[in-house]
């Protein structure tokens, strides 16, 4: 048995109509990490730009990657991003994205949070979900390792676990502790300590944790036995990696949709049966 090597991408922010420059982009993403020779890809949140995307492009999405021989639980894994259930759009006029940060509002997250995570559940079995009723948080056996992905878009949804993970710890625990597997975590927001003000929000300035959060995260990590955390969030145009307090590796891929004028970017995650993970970053 050989290396596992997950394809990570993230914050594609997908809008067919406003924005249908973003969705050749993504098609490129998408067939770049295959091109590559990845086992399984990843997409650690923000596969649409917002909430009215989701709704409107989601079928699209799913057509076109069921037509490549992708839309597999086996080839593919989707994380919740705070753009795909709320917040202010990227793409598009001021007019358009204050209208959609208020009818983020008006809506509320929960009806979204709901679309998105039957949508994104398709690529789970029953024995994938740690609550059946829910696509987050999940937790799946690819041979020698174990993906799991968790709700950190920090909305105000019931079902959202809104950062502090206190819905799905326990079960992630008890996962990683069934079998023996090299345990990996997916995340959208990238977990570092700061808050950002309305005003930064609305410049599409991206949130942190907050210290009891990061706390929280990282006794998660410890307890789960993860070894590498991947997300996005945070579109910085540098490769950016750091450590939870307990040790673990956290590898950031916020990039890929090309937001804030990035370079379009992917990175392969390498899991060996043994020995260190690898984390390379492709620009495509």
């Amino acid at each position: 048995m050989g290396s596992i090597r997950l394809g990570v991408l993230s914050d594609l922010h997908i809008d067919c109509e406003v924005a249908p420059e973003s969705w050749a982009l993504a098609k490129r993403a998408f067939a770049a990490a295959e091109e590559s020779g990845v086992d399984h890809i990843v997409v650690a949140g923000d596969v649409f730009d917002c909430a009215t995307a989701m709704a409107r492009d989601r079928a699209k999405v799913r057509k076109h990657l069921k037509a490549g021989g992708l839309w597999h639980r086996d080839t593919l894994s989707i994380v919740v991003g705070n753009h795909d259930i709320f917040h202010t759009a990227h793409h598009g006029t001021r007019f358009h994205q204050l209208s959609e940060l208020a009818r983020a509002g008006l809506l509320g997250a929960q009806a979204n949070y709901q679309v998105f995570g039957d949508w994104a559940g398709e690529l789970l079995s029953q024995e994938d979900r740690l609550d059946p009723s829910e696509a987050f948080p999940f937790s799946k056996r690819l041979e020698h390792v174990r993906l799991s992905a968790i709700d950190t878009t920090e909305s105000v949804t019931a079902a959202s676990s809104n950062a502090r993970l206190d819905a799905s710890d326990a079960g992630l625990v008890v996962a990683a502790a069934e079998e023996d597997a090299r345990h990996i975590l997916a995340v959208h927001n990238a977990p570092y300590e700061g808050r950002i003000t309305v005003t930064q929000s609305l410049k599409g300035y991206a949130g942190g944790y907050s210290a009891a959060d990061l706390k929280r995260l990282t006794k998660l990590a410890r307890d789960a036995s993860v070894e590498a955390v991947v997300c996005g969030h945070i579109h910085d145009t540098d490769a950016y990696q750091w450590q939870l307090m307990s040790g673990t590796p956290v590898y950031l891929m916020g990039r890929t949709g090309g937001v804030h004028d990035t370079t379009p970017t992917f990175a392969v995650l390498e899991v060996p049966v043994r020995g260190a993970v690898r984390w390379e970053e492709h620009e495509f």
